[in-house]
């Protein structure tokens, strides 16, 4: 891998589909559609205009991701206004 790692991979689209299915095999949730957002390495979609579900690249490191996510949770304790963290890398 390079200096840029993940930046240099070819990014592959997830369909909206594949999110919607993702939700419910992973935490159980049923959503009737989603709308992917404009993101450069992941995919993030808008499920049911109510939750984003964000799938990092599969190139990315897993201690990059977990890095993100833990961010999140210390930033979340301080006040911080960020999205609210239903599960870590699967």
């Amino acid at each position: 891998m390079t200096v840029l790692g993940e930046l240099e991979a070819d990014h592959v689209v997830m369909p909206d589909a594949e999110a919607v299915a993702l939700a419910r095999e992973l935490w159980g949730f049923e959503f009737a559609g989603a709308r992917r957002l404009a993101t450069e390495q992941d995919d993030t979609f808008v499920l049911d205009d109510s939750v984003v579900l964000k799938v990092s690249n599969p190139a990315q490191r897993a201690a990059e991701i977990d890095l993100e996510c833990c961010a999140m949770v210390r930033a979340a304790e301080r006040g911080v206004p960020v999205p609210r963290l239903l599960g870590g890398p699967v």
